[in-house]
């Protein structure tokens, strides 16, 4: 194991655990704010499914701003916190929905449970591609992945204020 890895791994550890902070204060800040419209965009607005997602997203999001400054030259690192900011993001619903649909009703204990299970599996999942990967180029899958964050993020925008008709978004 090379000392970049255990540094990644370290900063990893550090950032996950400020990302699982800062999303669980996040759910507060709109309210807080006086539902500053701004402030909307990027934290949820409302009790939906979509605005829930957020909670991970952008926290996800700053932190892989952070560690792509430190593991610029390590592509496979890069693509790990692309894929990690996705996955923590969409496992929030898929885990949400699957609970839901096998008990048949929700509680908020399970609703905050799946926040913190997709963080440690994308915590896992990332220290995972970033140990098969390191230095190995992987460009052309990490702009794929990077643009799909960044429509992600202008979903969130768009949507915040104008849902779709869909369940994930009542």
């Amino acid at each position: 194991m090379d000392i970049d890895y255990r540094l990644y791994k370290r900063k990893l550890a550090i950032g996950m655990f400020i990302v699982a902070i800062t999303g669980t204060i996040s759910h507060f800040v709109y309210d807080l704010s006086g539902q500053n419209k701004f402030i909307g965009y990027f934290f949820p607005v409302n009790e939906s499914t979509w605005e829930h997602m957020k909670l991970a997203f952008f926290p996800m999001l700053i932190l892989s701003i952070v560690l792509f400054d430190k593991v610029r030259r390590k592509c496979g690192y890069n693509f790990s916190l692309m894929a990690g900011t996705l996955t923590a993001t969409w496992l929030i619903p898929f885990l949400y929905y699957t609970y839901k649909g096998i008990l048949g009703f929700s509680r908020p204990w399970l609703d905050i449970s799946t926040y913190y299970a997709s963080l440690l599996f994308t915590f896992f999942l990332m220290l995972h591609i970033a140990g098969r990967t390191g230095e190995k180029s992987y460009k052309l899958i990490f702009n794929i992945a990077l643009s799909i964050v960044v429509c992600q993020a202008i979903a969130f925008v768009i949507f915040s204020y104008h849902p779709l008709t869909l369940g994930i978004f009542s």
